[in-house]
């Protein structure tokens, strides 16, 4: 599955939408390279730190989540990007949780 998202998919993106080939594999070789370093990180912490419980797992897997979204936002994504992530994603989740409007402009 993840050798077709890698190879298929790109290809077929791109024929559907009239551009080359390669349109995107720039891009997928980005993130396949940031998963594979969060993934030999995590790898790593399974060494060095015991995993013996559900607690732990979980807390090293929510750590890895936030390096890995750390590592995308500002090594990934662009400004634009950020901006549409924030007005979309960020903003009308912490409306929710809050309970309070946010309509500043991010």
């Amino acid at each position: 599955l993840t050798l077709k998202n890698m190879f298929f998919t790109p290809i077929y993106a791109a024929w559907i939408l009239g551009r080359r080939r390669s349109a995107f594999f720039k891009e997928i070789l980005e993130i396949e390279a940031l998963a594979i370093g969060v993934a030999c990180v995590g790898l790593a912490a399974s060494h060095f730190l015991s995993l013996s419980s559900w607690s732990r797992l979980a807390a090293v897997g929510g750590a890895l989540s936030i390096l890995y979204g750390a590592a995308t936002w500002f090594l990934l994504l662009t400004g634009n990007e950020r901006e549409e992530l924030c007005r979309q994603v960020v903003v009308p989740a912490w409306s929710r949780l809050s309970g309070k409007s946010f309509n500043q402009s991010v």
